[in-house]
């Protein structure tokens, strides 16, 4: 019998498959999750289910707290937490750097480093020009100089970037409780549709 409401319920009361049915509902009274603000396991109350049956929580006396999963230890939420930070640090160094003009340059170390390298080789055949391709892949001519401003724009934002993730890191590792652990946060987040 497929029970829907509260009617097919009342139908069947005082029998075994009336009995298995109110353990399911019973299941429903929490829903179990783990808080990721504080790596610790949490039991939120839920009341929808039973209600579709017109049943309240005094149906379900006594009501035990369910058993939680074993919260993480200091040690592993150090670790999570800085797998996350270093998370957020590769996706902000994927992101363009857009300079005074708009254009938007590919960003990070390895970027920095190509930029640099298509301007020395720019001036060592005496060129008094270089081209650079933009994060979309759209070339631009550009003067040595102004060459060297794009590469220090892309190289500067990367190296703040990697002193503050240190810096994050250097207080999880300082840190001596999991809410300490929780309470370091870095400025960059990753976007729900930019997660792999």
């Amino acid at each position: 019998m497929i029970i829907n409401t509260k009617e097919d319920l009342d139908s069947i009361a005082g029998t075994s498959e009336y009995k298995q049915f109110m353990t399911i509902l019973r299941g429903s009274l929490f829903s179990i999750r783990n808080d990721e603000s504080t790596n610790r396991w949490v039991a939120d109350e839920s009341n929808d289910v039973i209600e579709r049956f017109g049943l309240t929580r005094a149906d379900f006396e006594p009501i035990e707290q369910p058993v939680l999963p074993a919260n993480k230890t200091l040690n592993e939420s150090k670790q999570a937490k800085k797998e996350q930070i270093r998370a957020e640090f590769d996706w902000f160094n994927q992101q363009p750097v857009v300079d005074a003009d708009g254009i938007g340059w590919a960003g990070g170390f390895n970027s920095s480093l190509m930029l640099d390298g298509a301007r020395r080789m720019s001036e060592q055949v005496g060129s008094a020009d270089v081209t650079f391709f933009d994060d979309v892949n759209d070339p631009h001519v550009l003067l040595i100089e102004d060459a060297i401003a794009v590469n220090l724009l892309v190289a500067d934002t990367a190296s703040v970037a990697l002193g503050q993730k240190n810096a994050f890191y250097a207080d999880v590792i300082a840190a001596t409780t999991l809410d300490e652990v929780a309470a370091v946060e870095s400025p960059w987040t990753i976007p729900e549709e930019g997660v792999i």
